[in-house]
């Protein structure tokens, strides 16, 4: 039973840098039901800046609504293992001139139909 609660409250630490991935087909269909033509995209692969480093990063993290209404859902020691956990992420992904997390976006260009 323990086992099983550490790995629910780890995938309470994944949600709080989430990985979105949207289906192009299904974001087209929903344009088109919406009324809208000519969709196009535009990819975008950037490096996202967090921070200059982990501990910047961490606050601008626990600034988002998300993840401190999740952090205040969890017991202290859920938390505490909780923001263990984000803080070697962080630290893992500090460059030397930043914390840095791979991003990609769309730029998503439509014509009212």
């Amino acid at each position: 039973m323990e086992d099983s609660r550490r790995d629910l409250q780890d995938d309470n630490l994944n949600s709080l840098v989430p990985d979105v991935q949207v289906d192009r087909r299904g974001f087209v269909a929903a344009c088109i039901a919406a009324g809208f033509a000519g969709t196009a995209f535009a990819d975008v692969h950037e490096p996202v800046l967090y921070g200059p480093d982990p501990d910047a990063a961490c606050d601008a993290v626990l600034g988002l609504r998300h993840a401190r209404d999740l952090l205040a859902s969890l017991d202290g020691p859920t938390a505490e293992h909780a923001l263990d956990r984000l803080r070697a992420l962080l630290a893992a992904h500090d460059t030397g001139s930043g914390v840095y997390f791979d991003s990609r976006a769309w730029i998503v260009t439509a014509r009212v139909a």
